[in-house]
């Protein structure tokens, strides 16, 4: 799970996502670091996604009394739903969430342009995207290749420049990249009309 992040860190992203009265999908959420700070900056409904089914319930654990959970992985209000996909083949409609935060989960999707493509598809026109860690580039994978896991080893970062072609290739327009020793983080836009 790696270091705890200060809260500051996390209000800053969930700020630069401008999540206030949106749908947004936290792809790769794990344990859930964002989904408290997001609802309380306003978000209209949040959708933690992860493919690991034991990051998700440690997440419903931590929040089932808080959010009021109940057995199909949502909240009462449906402002908090817990899915378990994988992000390579989302069971979200098109254009259905208006942000995607993926917050230290990018490396680990193994097939990195089918993952935009599916992300770019489910993000509606207009809908702002964000790739975040923060920890630059060399770090990040220098903990990954030390890992326990055998499995962590090759889930590495890509330049982001490199990544942000891959963004340009699935239909978004890059509007931002921070490839730097203390934080990687790549926005873009999904246009209007592509």
């Amino acid at each position: 799970m790696g270091p705890k992040v200060p809260l500051k860190k996390i209000q800053e992203l969930i700020d630069i996502a401008d999540v206030k009265d949106k749908t947004v999908l936290d792809v790769g959420a794990g344990t859930g670091i964002l989904v408290e700070a997001g609802l309380a900056a306003g978000s209209r409904q949040w959708i933690a996604c992860d493919l690991s089914l034991e990051m998700l319930k440690i997440l419903e654990a931590k929040f089932h009394n808080k959010f009021n959970l109940n057995g199909d992985y949502s909240s009462a209000d449906r402002k908090l739903l817990l899915l378990h996909a994988d992000v390579h083949s989302l069971p979200l409609e098109d254009g259905s969430v208006d942000r995607v935060i993926c917050h230290n989960a990018f490396p680990h999707f193994h097939q990195p342009k089918i993952a935009l493509y599916q992300l770019h598809r489910v993000l509606r026109p207009g809908g702002l995207m964000v790739i975040n860690h923060f920890g630059g580039r060399d770090f990040i994978n220098q903990v990954h290749r030390s890992a326990p896991h055998p499995i962590l080893h090759n889930d590495l970062l890509m330049p982001a420049e490199e990544v942000a072609e891959w963004l340009r290739e699935a239909g978004f327009t890059v509007t931002g990249v921070v490839d730097a020793s203390h934080l990687y983080r790549i926005t873009a836009v999904r246009l209007a009309v592509s």
